[in-house]
């Protein structure tokens, strides 16, 4: 399989508080993958809505590669949210 580190730097940490959701921003600071994802958690009154914004790209592709990389990108963090998501 292929395998590479993926470090981040959390630049935003604010828990929710009373009925104001909570927000953390993370930077991707690694020599495969850059970019950076928010996810914001909104209380509601059954729980609570999470929300994930995400803009990744992989170093060293050009234009002609960012459809394929885009398409793969998406399946692949597709499983990875299956998988925290089956009990």
């Amino acid at each position: 399989p292929l395998r590479f580190d993926d470090p981040m730097d959390v630049t935003l940490w604010q828990p929710p508080s009373g009925s104001s959701a909570g927000v953390c921003r993370i930077v991707k600071r690694g020599r495969v993958v850059t970019g950076w994802a928010v996810l914001t958690v909104t209380p509601t009154a059954t729980g609570c809505t999470i929300q994930w914004k995400e803009d990744a790209s992989i170093r060293f592709t050009g234009p002609l590669l960012a459809w394929p990389t885009r398409l793969l990108a998406k399946r692949v963090f597709g499983r990875l949210v299956d998988g925290l998501l089956d009990p």
